[in-house]
């Protein structure tokens, strides 16, 4: 957390490794301080990834926040420029909307864009594992369609489960939490 918050112009990059369940418990909890306190972005390299990453398709976590709007033109402007595919993820849980609305959400699955119900980080890597992509990038803390709350939890759960290179974009002016 030290180094993030000391950092706020560099990309952090931390590789996972495969220990034991009371390690892997440690690192959930320090890989938790990184996400809360990021001032900076933090390219998260899970355990097992064997050879050359390729990072030609992109996933995006898309909550309508500010962060993930900052996201989605980042990811933009970069696939245009290095012919990078990129498909934006939005996820509805039960609770964002009200029930009639949550029902009449209609899954959505185009190159560029799906939409569907559930849980955004689960949802999030089985549209990356489908789409075969390099790199799901997220913002460290969306905000609640419903309540407001303040969240980071798919940004916690993508960096306990992702499969592959997991990006933590913190949002504009991010101040480190005491």
């Amino acid at each position: 957390p030290e180094y993030a918050t000391a950092n706020p112009n560099s990309v952090l990059m931390l590789v996972g490794g495969d220990h034991g369940t009371f390690a892997r418990s440690l690192l959930g909890r320090g890989m938790d301080n990184v996400i809360r306190k990021l001032t900076s972005p933090i390219l998260y390299l899970p355990p097992g990834l064997g050879g050359e990453l390729a990072m030609e398709r992109v996933v995006i976590g898309f909550d309508r926040s500010e962060i993930s709007r900052s996201i989605v033109e980042l990811a933009r402007s970069l696939a245009a420029s290095e012919s990078l595919q990129v498909t934006v993820v939005e996820v509805f849980e039960p609770g964002d909307v009200k029930a009639d609305v949550f029902t009449a959400i209609s899954p959505t699955f185009e190159p560029d864009r799906i939409v569907m119900r559930g849980r955004p980080g689960p949802s999030l890597l089985a549209a990356a594992r489908v789409r075969d992509v390099g790199l799901i990038a997220v913002g460290s803390h969306g905000w609640g369609r419903a309540s407001g709350v303040h969240l980071g939890s798919t940004a916690r759960w993508l960096s306990q489960h992702a499969d592959r290179p997991l990006l933590i974009v913190p949002a504009a002016g991010s101040q480190a939490s005491p």
